[in-house]
């Protein structure tokens, strides 16, 4: 015969629901979920754990370090588990629980502080599944060995390539010509600009020469700049060169950068690159528009010498000059060097 459907409660034996059995049932539950936190330690490598204890840190970074990877830290979460919080969501975005993985990884407020390190570190949801297996996932990347391969590389590179008598051999032929410049196609104006920055005083100079298809010196300006980075100096070199043709009144340019990612960036108009960088970057795309034609060119620096000459450190009173027609006498030897002609 068939039975009506029926509540039943699977922890006691004649299953009718208790209190006493709900309270033990509860606490059962509560001591799994602690035990598997307080084990998750295991499922790590020992050789990560023997490069976290060695890391060059304060003493506070590693301990940090071994009780996020062990669970032991305060989180809302494991709070909420403890019944010491109401609630297990982060009280800082509102939006999830505050787990170990959303709370150094995961939370909305936390993506932009990764981002603005010096590794401008995107935190890919999708490959993060617990914190151990990211941090082994890194010491997977960045173990001491690659750095002792590298190493003994470069020691057999130097024993396999040095005559009896110690000196080292030629291993590139001298036939292999370096990139130089070269001019523009007609009605074409070049500017090659580049950039020199100092790290302590994040400052530096940018340097831009101007020339025609003819290779003949149009123009040149070198200014003093701050920058919080390179990338950010070699691309408010880009948008004075910019600036530059258009008080000259420039129609067609070419603007030449041994910067190869501020190059890319701008030819896709994208913001993918540095962040520092960007600002630069996009007020040269909109002064793009107020020229009939503007485009961007990647160039390595030995055919980018002219501008790293006016860019670099020396000279420094001569910032703030426009050389039209005559280019300064520190240049005259760079732009000869280019088998081009050039006024003295």
């Amino acid at each position: 015969m068939f039975r009506e459907d029926r509540i039943v409660w699977p922890a006691t034996r004649n299953e009718v629901y208790s209190v006493r059995s709900g309270y033990h049932w509860k606490h059962a539950c509560l001591r799994l979920l602690i035990s598997r936190a307080s084990s998750s330690s295991s499922i790590i490598p020992n050789q990560v754990w023997r490069c976290i204890w060695k890391l060059m840190t304060p003493p506070k970074i590693r301990n940090f370090m071994w009780r996020a990877l062990s669970r032991a830290l305060a989180t809302m979460e494991d709070l909420f588990k403890r019944r010491c919080s109401p609630s297990p969501c982060c009280p800082i975005c509102f939006v999830q629980d505050e787990s170990v993985e959303h709370m150094l990884l995961l939370c909305p407020w936390v993506e932009p502080i990764w981002f603005c390190g010096p590794l401008n570190y995107r935190v890919n949801r999708t490959n993060i599944s617990n914190l151990p297996a990211w941090v082994s996932s890194f010491f997977g990347i960045f173990p001491n060995r690659v750095i002792m391969s590298i190493l003994n590389s470069v020691n057999g590179f130097m024993v396999a390539t040095c005559t009896p008598e110690g000196r080292p051999q030629r291993v590139l032929s001298a036939s292999i010509p370096q990139a130089r410049w070269f001019p523009p196609s007609h009605l074409f104006m070049k500017l090659n600009v580049d950039a020199s920055w100092e790290a302590n005083s994040k400052s530096g100079f940018a340097g831009i020469v101007v020339r025609n298809h003819k290779g003949n010196f149009v123009a040149a300006k070198k200014v003093q700049i701050g920058a919080p980075s390179v990338a950010a100096a070699e691309a408010s070199a880009i948008l004075l060169g910019c600036d530059l043709a258009r008080s000259l009144g420039l129609d067609r340019i070419i603007v030449d950068s041994d910067s190869k990612k501020n190059i890319l960036n701008l030819a896709k108009a994208s913001s993918s690159g540095s962040w520092e960088a960007f600002p630069f970057l996009s007020k040269a795309l909109r002064l793009k528009g107020s020229f009939q034609d503007c485009r961007w060119s990647w160039v390595p620096r030995s055919a980018n010498a002219a501008a790293h000459k006016l860019a670099s450190r020396r000279n420094p009173e001569m910032c703030g000059f426009t050389w039209v027609n005559h280019p300064p006498s520190s240049l005259v030897h760079v732009l000869n060097k280019d088998g081009l002609p050039c006024p003295h």
